[in-house]
């Protein structure tokens, strides 16, 4: 063992001003917080490298391949399509200032990853380890010396620089630009600017080198230890760590780390001074962290300190981080953990508990001793003369030097003391759950007030300094002020729940803690902090101000650090919002602050440290040295997911428009305490706002629409330092051909015509309604015409006719006479004739359904004309007609009737209506016939035949007239069933039935 003495002056040349938190090179390697991950966590195995490059990525170099860690996830690292690498047992990795990763497999195989490429090198003989040097030059060691890799080639460069030997195993620069190489049995260097290298002597096997805040450089030697390398003409003697090295480490602060193979870790914090000693020295005694410690593995390969500071080991179970944390454990030789204490004058810390926990007396060198054993304890103070008091269930104790019982006054009632306080007049106050409020001096014990109820078994007792005494209870305080008590309850805006603790801020007010949260006693009444401000703590079990202002606070979700003058500032505004930071086990709290019974959980030492005792023990915070990580992570995409299948984002990707559900997966590179790394995203072109995601590292989007997007994510780090830059992947979703502007365009068009053509149709469809209506009303009109025209007209005309001749024998009297009987009675036959054609037009609309009783009024008005026999008969029962039909049979049959009234001669007229099939009409007279030119075309300027075959042929019906001079005339109308009578008619589905039968009989 050698003890070595380094400036502490010295200043740290080049890592002060790298980002980062660096650890405290005073705390010991245990009061780090250290994690561990192996294959239970998804870790490989056997990490023989280790490495981050400039996007912050950590990459891990193992016998099974390479891989890649953000902190939360391991990925291996597989090459792209047609890429290949020459091995998958990596023995070291370089990572260089251009992003690029350096990767040499064994045995001796190189190759180049860069921006997700994978470029292989051959010709490189059994290539060892790579440095890079200032301007960018990759300096290799290989088994034929030296090769220097610029401009994408790598050349020779152990003749330029007139290198001895032909072996090179490690390279090295040092800051100086010094380059380091181990050739296998000896060091060698070239300083910057020479050109012939130095021989520095014989070592041992190994090679890694690191170099010393101090400018010595340090080499690791597996066969036998850590040590320096001498210079020619350095008499200083080697120093060294007796350990079997595999490499060595500097961190920020100077520390060494080494670690070994089968022997854990060793660390050498950097020499400090207190009182005037060296504190680090190097030897066996250096600190060692193994497997039983919670390392990973023993054997350790590498070592590496990452941009944020932390350090991190390869070994061959695991993966192994240390970093630097706002709270150091002290472990206390406890049978329980200790669940209270007391901080007391000359920088000493108290600790004690219940059931058969010892009081634990931490001395400012950290140094412990037990005082007091086997007795359960409820609190503890210390005088104004600096003894210490504490009570136990039915004792009073005192120390001065040691623990002494204190004798309670003879005759007094039995005690059960659960609370204890101070005050600065020498008076001890002790609560006692059966007598209440006691206070004791000289030997004295006088009660002061009563227990005001049974259930308030338990008590926090304080005392403030201006003397005034505070008893908290269950919904209930007791304040005694120099001789005058009062009472506080939730009337007072004391807040539900036990009271725990009481603290007398540097302003001299008072505030309560407990289940209800924080409150402060101003003004005869208690005012509440709620959860408006934003305070994240329901319950307070303890309150501490360190010496620069900050509050802290122990509650049930951790401790908080609460900015100077938040507190009154919230309390004076409801609207206003309290700056605090929290912290739980992440930042190296053993547990959560302990609060079974009121007993006091956070104690302020001298030296301003502030201390907190915990479900898993106690640990201290240092308010001059809070870890700040200031350094913004960076982020990335890494990988799309499109219907469960995985693909790397591309700028100016094009996604199919079947793209229903989107996952994109980001990550941002804070390696410290990723947890706490918190994400905001948005996707430009859907989202309006930004969506906070928590630690989240997912997005999620379903149905996008055809259109060009960029997704953009943000990050900070677990000290909410944002990357507001953050990463963008810009993308596009094509469209279907029925979501391209083309289609939308030929739809509107087609849309268009359709509607065109629909108007179209719809204005022939009207015209032809009109152009139906305006024939049929000209039909009506041509039909009246006829009947006027054959009938009235003529009578008329013929009317005319005498009144003429009459006028051109005025003179002759009986001519005139028998003129004007004739003219009378062709008058009167013009008015019955028009009366008939009225008729005809009535009948129809005033019969509703019944044609053979119109068919038989109109045989009627034949016999009042002449007389005639007329005879109806209907076939089958009667059926409902449609109303137009029912019209046009009805004028058929009537002008078939007033044509065999007035021409046929004859004195019988037989009239058949048969509803059996389709519907029948016939109408014979045994009149003297009719002529087969006029049955078959009418007679010239008369249409009363021309109409009855208009009316059949618009009924689709068929209508027959057949005449002979022995056997008059016949007309017969058949008009379809399907035409003439309502589709409602059941009748027509027995007819339907009854042709299929006699068809299948046939």
């Amino acid at each position: 063992m050698v003890r070595i003495g380094w400036l502490a002056t010295f200043v740290l040349a080049g890592f002060g001003a790298r980002p980062g938190f660096p650890l405290d090179p005073q705390k010991a390697i245990t009061a780090f917080v250290h994690t561990a991950w192996t294959e239970r966590d998804g870790a490989p195995s056997d990490i023989r490298a280790l490495a981050q490059t400039t996007d912050g990525y950590l990459w891990l170099g193992t016998s099974s391949g390479l891989f890649r860690f953000d902190g939360v996830r391991f990925a291996r690292f597989e090459p792209r399509r047609r890429e290949v690498f020459p091995g998958t047992r990596i023995q070291f990795m370089l990572a260089a200032r251009d992003g690029s990763l350096w990767i040499v497999f064994r045995p001796g195989k190189l190759s180049r990853l860069r921006d997700g490429h994978v470029t292989s090198y051959s010709g490189i003989p059994l290539a060892a380890t790579l440095v890079e040097g200032s301007d960018g030059t990759i300096i290799a060691a290989t088994a034929n010396g030296l090769l220097r890799f610029r401009d994408g080639v790598w050349k020779d460069a152990g003749k330029e620089w007139g290198f001895p030997g032909r072996l090179a195993r490690h390279v090295y620069y040092d800051k100086s630009g010094t380059l380091w190489v181990f050739t296998g049995d000896r060091v060698v260097y070239l300083p910057a600017g020479e050109s012939r290298f130095v021989d520095a002597g014989k070592t041992g096997g190994g090679g890694d080198f690191a170099q010393a805040p101090d400018g010595a450089i340090w080499l690791a030697d597996t066969g036998r230890s850590a040590h320096t390398v001498r210079r020619p003409r350095d008499l200083s003697p080697m120093t060294e760590v007796r350990v079997g090295a595999t490499a060595v480490l500097f961190d920020r602060n100077g520390s060494l780390w080494i670690s070994s193979a089968g022997d854990g870790l060793r660390r050498v914090a950097y020499p400090d001074r207190i009182d005037g000693h060296a504190i680090a020295q190097y030897g066996p005694e250096a600190e060692q962290f193994s497997a039983k410690d919670g390392l990973s593995g023993d054997y350790v390969h590498c070592l590496m300190e990452d941009r944020e500071g932390n350090i991190w080991s390869g070994t061959s179970r695991g993966l192994d981080r240390f970093r630097e944390s706002t709270f150091t454990p002290v472990s206390v030789d406890h049978p329980d953990a200790p669940r209270g204490f007391t901080a007391s004058k000359d920088g000493s810390l108290w600790t004690y508990g219940l059931g058969d926990a010892q009081v634990v007396r931490i001395g400012p060198q950290g140094d412990q001793k037990a005082l007091l054993s086997q007795v359960p304890l409820y609190s503890m103070c210390e005088d104004a003369a600096g003894g210490v008091w504490t009570v136990s269930a039915l004792s009073l104790w005192h120390w001065r030097a040691s623990f002494q019982r204190v004798p309670l006054p003879k005759g007094a009632a039995a005690r059960t003391f659960f609370g204890i306080a101070c005050d600065q007049a020498g008076a001890i106050w002790l609560f006692d759950r059966g007598n209440g409020l006691l206070r004791f001096d000289h030997g004295a014990l006088t009660r002061i007030a009563v227990q005001s109820h049974e259930d308030h078994e338990f008590g926090y007792l304080y005392v403030d300094r201006r003397g005034r005494v505070w008893l908290g209870q269950y919904d209930h305080v007791r304040h005694y002020d120099h001789g005058k008590l009062q009472d506080f309850g939730p009337s007072d805006g004391l807040p539900a729940g036990g009271i725990f603790t009481f603290f007398d801020d540097r302003a001299g007010n008072v505030w309560a803690g407990g289940d209800g949260g924080l409150s402060k006693f101003e003004n005869g009444r208690f005012r509440v902090l709620t959860a408006s401000h934003g305070l994240a703590a329901r319950s307070v079990f303890g309150v501490a101000e360190d010496d620069l202002g900050y509050w802290w606070l122990a509650s049930e979700s951790g401790v908080l650090r609460v900015a100077p003058g938040d507190l009154d500032a919230a309390i004076g505004d409801p609207a206003y919002q309290i700056h605090y930071r929290s912290f739980n086990t992440l930042d190296g709290l053993p547990g959560k602050p302990r609060q079974v019974s009121p007993l006091p959980v956070v104690a302020k030492t001298t030296d301003g440290r502030i201390w907190f005792a915990t479900t898993n023990g106690i640990a201290y915070a240092n308010p001059r040295r809070i870890p700040i990580n200031n350094v913004p992570p960076p982020v990335h995409v890494e990988t799309v997911r499109i219907g469960g299948k995985e693909m790397t984002p591309a700028a100016g990707m094009a996604l199919s428009h079947r793209t229903n559900d989107l996952e994109i997966d980001y990550t941002a590179l804070s390696l410290s305490i990723p947890e706490r790394v918190l994400f905001r995203y948005k996707l430009e072109g859907k989202d309006t706002d930004w969506h906070d995601a928590g630690s989240r590292r997912q997005a999620y989007y379903e149905g996008l629409a055809p259109k060009e997007y960029t997704f953009r994510v943000m990050a900070c780090n677990n000290d909410g330092v944002w990357n507001e830059a953050g990463a963008a992947w810009a993308f596009s979703v094509s469209p279907a051909f029925y979501q391209t502007y083309w289609f939308e365009a030929l739809c509107v068009s087609a849309v268009a015509l359709l509607l065109a053509a629909a108007y179209q149709f719809r204005i022939r469809q009207i015209a032809r309604g009109m152009n139906t209506r305006f024939d049929e009303r000209l039909a009506e009109r041509t039909r009246l015409a006829r009947e006027f025209h054959d009938t009235l007209l003529q009578t008329i005309q013929g009317s005319k006719m005498v009144a003429d001749d009459a006028l051109k024998h005025t003179s002759d009297a009986a001519r005139m006479r028998d003129a004007m009987e004739r003219l009378s009675e062709w008058l009167g036959q013009a008015i019955q004739e028009g009366r008939t054609a009225l008729s005809s037009l009535r009948s129809s609309t005033t019969e509703r359904n019944d044609m053979a009783e119109a068919l038989r009024r109109a045989g009627g008005e034949c016999q009042f004309q002449r007389p005639i026999e007329f005879v109806l008969s209907v076939q089958g029962p009667s059926r409902e007609l449609h109303p137009i039909v029912r019209d046009e049979v009805y004028r058929i049959g009537y002008e078939a009737i007033r044509n065999a009234c007035v021409h046929s001669e004859g004195n019988l007229l037989n009239v058949e209506l048969d509803y059996v099939e389709d519907l029948v009409l016939r109408v014979r007279d045994n009149g003297k016939g009719i002529d087969p030119e006029l049955a078959a075309n009418g007679k010239g300027g008369h249409f009363g035949v021309t109409g009855m075959y208009e009316r059949a042929s618009r009924l689709h019906g068929r209508l027959t007239i057949s005449s002979s001079s022995g056997s008059g005339t016949q007309v017969k109308l058949v008009v379809p069933d399907s035409i003439a009578f309502r589709q409602s008619d059941p009748s027509r589905r027995i007819r339907f039935l009854k042709r299929v039968r006699h068809l299948v009989q046939r």
